[in-house]
Parts: C-alpha cells; structure tokens; sequence
C-alpha cells in the first residue's frame, strides 16, 4: 500500500527565516497532542529568501465544519467542549496555530474511543496577517499571531457550534 503524505511549498524572507526555522524544528521534535505533525521539511536559499517545502501525512478525516452540519445539538456542543480545551492546553504548552477555523480542524472518530481533534494547517510565520478574516478579531487584525488570536478563533467557533459561555 503507498504511504500517503502532502507537501506544501512555500517562500519566507530572510528576515523571518530563523523565527520559522525555530518553530518548524519545535513543531517536528515535539509534537502536541491535536496538532497535525510534520513529517519531514527541507529549505533553499533562494534569492532574498528560502523556499521552504513541508511534508505532512495525509489525513482522511472529516473537517469539524463537514460534521457539525449534520450532528445532533449535543454532539456539536461536545466537540465545541473538546476544542476549547484542545487550545487553553496548546496555551500552557506555548504552541500558537494562528488560523484556527472549522475547517483547520478534523474529527477523528472511531467506535471504540471518544472523538479526537487534530489542526491542520498551521501558520509557519506568525508575523504573517494570513488567516481565515472571519475568525480573526478586528482588535487583534493588525498584530502578529499569537495566544489571543487561537483563543479568540476557538470561542467563536465554540458559538456557532452552540457553546455558551458560563
């Protein structure tokens, strides 16, 4: 059977080159639990900048906006349950995903075990201003990528699910 993985090329500028190299070497040697893990990477000096490729497996499960359409109220309130704790542990652990939406974020469901999350699609240069608008609030729209940004995009998104805050 062929291994299935994707890569994903991409160019840095110099000037944020080590910032990336430090995060891509922290995200490969320590992996997270709900994090989407590299499988390998490999970067080219390329002009004023590197040209960066990075290999990821392939992940065959659904996006939490593919299930959220079609799960029952209670359902979606416990995945919502399952992200906000997903992102306050990334906090205490200091990883930042920096464009969490419903469709960065898979649902690994199998029958024995209660469903598990996994992001996908994780911001390499958090001084970047790429993201999905929609969950990106305005205060924080001009800033480099950081802990209040997942937070602020997981509570949004805990909302639409039907979350209510306490």
């Amino acid at each position: 059977m062929k291994d299935h993985c994707f890569t994903k090329a991409h160019w840095i500028k110099a000037r944020d080159w080590p910032h990336i190299h430090g995060r891509l070497e922290d995200v490969r040697m320590r992996p997270l639990p709900g994090v989407h893990p590299l499988r390998a990477w490999s970067a080219v000096p390329d002009g004023a900048g590197w040209a960066l490729i990075t290999e990821q497996d392939w992940l065959p499960w659904p996006s939490l906006s593919q299930v959220a359409a079609h799960a029952h109220p209670l359902r979606r309130i416990q995945l919502a349950q399952k992200l906000l704790a997903l992102t306050e542990f990334w906090q205490t652990k200091g990883f930042i995903h920096g464009d969490l939406s419903p469709n960065n974020i898979l649902v690994v469901s199998e029958r024995s075990m209660a469903p598990r999350l996994i992001a996908v699609d994780w911001v390499l240069n958090l001084k970047s201003r790429e993201g999905t608008p929609r969950y990106v609030p305005p205060s924080l729209a001009h800033r480099s990528k950081c802990v209040e940004h997942d937070a602020a995009a997981a509570q949004l998104i805990a909302q639409e699910l039907g979350h209510r805050p306490f």
